[in-house]
Order: C-alpha cells, then structure tokens, then sequence
C-alpha cells in the first residue's frame, strides 16, 4: 500500500486514465498492482510517501472508490506529524493511521486477475528490461497473448510496449551516471 501526504503545495496523480489533484494537508492512498504516476511540474510538493505491507489492510480484491482523502482529521494530521519522530514506533502510528483513515476509503470490489495480469506483465518487463526483450517473448514467457499485452500497455499505461521499455532503460541510466563512474558507453550496454 503506498501513502502519499502532501503537506504543501499540490500534485497529480494518474490511476488508469483518472487523475486526482492531490492538495495540502491531504493524501492519496494507492493498492498494489494499481498502475499510476504522480506529477509536480513545478517541483513545489513537499510531503513523504508511506509504504505498507498488504497485511496491515485485510481487503482481498477490494479497492477504494477514490484514491483521495482529503478531509483528514486533526487525529490523522497528528499521527501524520509524529509519523517524522524517529522516536516513536512508527508500526504503531501506521496501524493507527490505518484506523482512522479507513472509514474514508469506501471500498468497492474489483477485479483481481486484472489487475495480477497488469502487475506480472509489469514485473516480468521490470525484471527482463536489460535484455533484448520484445512483445512476442514476453507473450510467450507469460502465455498471455502479445495484443492483450500491447492493450493493457496502451489501456493502462498510456504509453506503447517499446516505449515503456525505453522509459525503465533511461530511468537506470539515469541513475548509473548519476551515482557511479561508469562511462556512458558502458552504461548504455548494461541497460540494453
């Protein structure tokens, strides 16, 4: 489960072709296998993003009917602050937090092999990007076939197979020239 507050200033985010404007003193909370993005243009956001085992909500298929809260109490606000006190036992917190946002998530079902199709195609890119991967060998590792992969890329992602690629390949050059001394020739090999 990822939790994002925004203390200050606002920020997109995009789950399955929504978006939601993520204000101040509010947050958004996304499920796994739930393909999304946030955006800050500006770079004004100031905020933290929470991850949490699955656990800690017992809710099977189910997911919020918006991803938003915005009417936080001040009870959540608190444990929100005290969540950056490196004292306290921040499992607590969260639990606690968990508790007092859930009332607001109204939860509706959905479906489950959708979204574990989504998340397995995903991970299978994620994993393999460095190789010379191409739809049909994803088609053929996964047994899915290679126009249902190439819809839910389109349907889900907005963005093409091939592109998505090029996205996770820039994104670990990225941070190879960043944080090491890796020629830039290297570095394009190693990330196929």
């Amino acid at each position: 489960i990822e939790i994002v507050f925004v203390k200050e200033g606002n920020t997109v985010l995009t789950i399955d072709k929504q978006e939601y404007e993520v204000k101040a003193n509010s947050l958004s909370i996304v499920f796994p296998n739930q393909v999304h993005k946030y955006i800050d243009n500006l770079n004004t956001v100031t905020g933290y993003m929470l991850h949490l085992p699955m656990d800690y909500l017992k809710i099977g298929c189910m997911l919020p009917e918006t991803p938003l809260i915005t009417n936080l109490s001040q009870t959540a606000l608190d444990i929100l602050s005290n969540l950056q006190n490196c004292d306290i036992d921040s499992e607590i917190l969260l639990k606690e937090l968990l508790a007092e946002i859930s009332p607001q998530l109204n939860l509706t079902k959905n479906n489950c092999s959708e979204l574990s199709t989504t998340q397995m195609i995903l991970k299978y890119c994620f994993e393999n990007y460095k190789e010379a991967l191409t739809l049909d060998q994803l088609s053929k590792e996964l047994s899915i076939n290679k126009f249902y992969i190439s819809h839910i890329f389109n349907s889900k992602l907005k963005i093409g197979f091939t592109d998505y690629l090029s996205l996770l390949r820039v994104e670990e050059a990225k941070k190879l020239l960043c944080s090491t001394d890796i020629s830039i020739t290297n570095i394009s090999y190693d990330v196929g």
